[in-house]
């Protein structure tokens, strides 16, 4: 790059060679946040997958800004989906020549079919590239294993709790990079991935990919035992335990379980006494976000709740649920007196008047 002026090569992007206030180390790592998937360090993947030539105090830049941070992603993330692709294919053009050698055998030699049989399972059950699953990294203490070392290194972090990327506006610390990176802009507010269809914005590419199911309709984890589909895969984690019965969050007051982290946050609410939603019409405070959309559908003209039988329309379920007792005839609410039924509690109340005598006292 002719004319290039530097002052200080500790400041500028060992990439794009521009000065930014929030540089990171090429020996950093480019984790996304809620992924198991194995990524090298930034400086691994510049000289592995970009042919980039870093040595330790080389003199060079040894910093690296965010855009070219997520650009070294994406280009280990294709290359890696192109390395994927060039297996699968090969593999199948092995297998389909085999099955088409077996087929032929089987018409030659009667004797052999069996053989041909077992030949055949054995390379449908062939996996696809044994080199690229080969894992030469293993921690110490849980026996795991991983295919970089820098995936071990943040794996320690997990024995160790070592939390190194500390946030210089709060002083919260994360154990990856990628997590300081991503809660930085919980500051500044940027919200760099756009929905093309609706225009929402995220602060995590994770978060915009799992928005656009939404659009798409696409629900690709299933339940192995309901084969209900999700778009997330924590909601699937959460579902699952709706089948094992798995609680594993308590109250430390009462000692509730809860299958949720967020239930057992409101639940301690009931304890607390707090009520951090509050309503901008009539400032009424609910403990729930979800109480509060439902308070505030009654400043609306909305009735979203529409009767089945008559087409009736309410602004809230409950009030859709007692009306459909109409319908049903149903009589919950018996008077310990005389036996009658009635739809509501208030009926029964305003009738239990009538036998203040019988009940010695005046309601």
């Amino acid at each position: 790059m002719e004319g290039l002026i530097i002052h200080d090569l500790s400041k500028i992007c060992r990439v794009c060679l521009s000065e930014n206030d929030h540089m990171f180390s090429i020996y950093s790592e480019v984790y996304e946040e809620h992924t198991q998937e194995e990524i090298p360090c930034v400086y691994e993947i510049l000289t592995n997958v970009l042919s980039l030539k870093i040595q330790n105090n080389d003199g060079l830049p040894s910093m690296i800004c965010m855009k070219c941070v997520e650009l070294a992603h994406v280009s280990f993330k294709f290359q890696k989906q192109c390395s994927r692709s060039q297996t699968a294919l090969e593999t199948y053009l092995k297998q389909c020549s085999q099955v088409k050698s077996i087929e032929e055998s089987v018409f030659l030699v009667e004797d052999g079919v069996k053989n041909d049989q077992d030949a055949l399972k054995q390379t449908e059950n062939e996996p696809i590239s044994k080199t690229s699953s080969e894992k030469s990294y293993s921690c110490t203490i849980c026996d795991k294993s991983y295919k970089y070392s820098n995936s071990l290194r943040v794996h320690m972090r997990n024995h160790t709790q070592e939390k190194p990327y500390t946030c210089k506006t709060c002083g919260k610390s994360f154990k990856q990079c990628s997590s300081l990176l991503y809660h930085n802009r919980s500051h500044t507010g940027e919200q760099p991935y756009v929905c093309k269809l609706c225009g929402k914005r995220y602060r995590q590419s994770g978060t915009l990919t799992a928005h656009m199911r939404v659009h798409t309709g696409q629900k690709p984890f299933l339940c192995s035992i309901c084969g209900r589909g999700f778009r997330q895969a924590p909601d699937l984690g959460y579902h699952m335990r709706s089948h094992t019965k798995e609680k594993p969050y308590m109250c430390n007051v009462c000692g509730k379980t809860m299958s949720m982290q967020s239930h057992l946050v409101q639940h301690m609410r009931i304890h607390t006494g707090e009520k951090p939603f509050k309503c901008d019409v009539c400032d009424k405070a609910f403990p729930s976000s979800t109480r509060l959309k439902r308070h505030a559908i009654i400043h609306t003209s909305l009735k979203p709740y529409t009767c089945e039988v008559c087409s009736k329309s309410f602004n809230r379920m409950s009030s859709l649920k007692v009306h459909g007792k109409i319908h049903t005839d149903e009589r919950a609410h018996v008077c310990p007196i005389c036996s009658k039924g009635f739809i509501q509690a208030h009926a029964l109340r305003s009738h239990l008047t009538s036998h203040s005598s019988e009940l010695g006292y005046l309601l």
